[in-house]
């Protein structure tokens, strides 16, 4: 994250809900997949020896711009699309981008 990496999610298939099924202190699906959120509260999601490996030589925390969480799903249907992604916390703000296989 630091250095502005990719976070990928490959769901497959079984995409999970983070409103509900995966829905824990753990894992802040709510912040972690919330742009803003995320960028103003990192100091008080990160235990403090999280927060000394993330900031190294940093005098603040910061998620670089570059940093990016990339979801996949690979849905049989646009109903299994859409029922994927509303288990994504702030989905309405991420880009969507639909790859349709191509039949030969």
């Amino acid at each position: 994250m630091k250095l502005g990496k990719i976070c990928a999610f490959n769901f497959c298939k079984s995409p999970a809900n983070f409103n509900t099924e995966f829905k824990n202190d753990n894992f802040p699906a709510e912040t972690i997949f919330d742009f803003m959120k995320i960028r103003r509260t990192i100091d008080e999601w990160l235990t403090a020896e999280e927060l000394t490996a993330f900031k190294g030589e940093a005098e603040k925390a910061e998620v670089k711009d570059g940093f990016m969480i990339v979801i996949v799903f690979k849905s049989e249907n646009e109903d299994d699309l859409l029922s994927g992604l509303q288990g994504i916390p702030g989905v309405h703000d991420f880009t969507t981008v639909t790859v349709h296989k191509a039949l030969m």
